[in-house]
């Protein structure tokens, strides 16, 4: 299954296609080759492919006049599973949130910056949070990053001027689960890898003229400054983690305006 991202003024087609490349269904109305599905608006986001906890693969899609869909192949093309109008407009999702029993959450944000996490079964979870706490706009400017523990899922939420964490667990956004807030100066991509001896997570922030902080978040709580190399440069796009000379330790890659 795939989701086209058309020009503006163009809907999104749903499109569902063999292994040997050719269409699995006919094509549904006026729709390309392989198109089933017809969206109404365009997307917030790119869809998300997640499996259910009962073994359901799914696609998760946003669209920006408000509606969460979560979409599965059919004998007869694709059905959804649920479709939810989660707000008059959304802005970011849908990001899938991972939890320790292997339910899998997905969580959108509207255009007024409520966050909100939906079930397995397009019901919301929980209240929503709001990222807009000092003026607006403050808008989503980055993905947004998920951590799973045993003991706890996080999700990370990057806007123009802040970086914050949030705890879900079975109810939705834990109360006062806000572990850690950095006031940027800038759009900042952010990397996020673990510390090397295991507790925690190290935060690399990028601004405009490079690297703005490097904070350890330790699992105990708190956090701290750490140094790390500073391209000096602003960071385009999002940083890669990955170990990519196979020694065992994850390293970081930034592409800068000249490198």
């Amino acid at each position: 299954m795939a989701v086209d991202d058309p020009p503006a003024g163009t809907p999104p087609t749903v499109f569902v296609w063999g292994i040997a490349g050719q269409p699995a269904f006919a094509a549904a109305g006026q729709l390309p080759a392989g198109g089933v599905l017809g969206l109404d608006d365009r997307l917030v986001g790119p869809p998300a492919a997640v499996t259910y906890s009962d073994g359901t693969d799914v696609v998760l899609v946003a669209t920006a006049d408000g509606t969460l869909q979560a979409l599965t192949v059919a004998t007869d093309g694709v059905a959804a599973l649920y479709t939810v109008v989660a707000a008059d407009s959304l802005i970011a999702g849908p990001q899938p949130v991972p939890m320790a029993d292997g339910e899998v959450l997905a969580l959108v944000v509207d255009h007024e910056g409520n966050a909100q996490l939906y079930d397995e079964n397009g019901l919301a979870r929980g209240l929503p949070i709001q990222l807009y706490q000092f003026q607006q706009p403050d808008e989503v400017i980055a993905p947004l990053r998920v951590t799973v523990t045993d003991a706890y899922t996080k999700v990370l939420f990057v806007t123009r001027e802040h970086v914050r964490y949030h705890q879900v667990d079975q109810d939705g956004f834990a109360p006062s689960s806000t572990t850690w807030e950095f006031e940027l100066a800038g759009p900042a991509p952010v990397a996020l890898l673990p510390s090397a001896d295991g507790d925690g997570e190290l935060r690399l922030i990028f601004g405009p003229e490079g690297l703005q902080a490097a904070v350890q978040w330790p699992a105990s709580g708190g956090n701290r400054l750490v140094d790390w190399p500073d391209p000096g440069q602003a960071v385009v796009g999002e940083p890669a983690v990955a170990d990519l000379d196979g020694d065992g330790r994850l390293d970081v890659v930034a592409a800068t305006s000249r490198r």
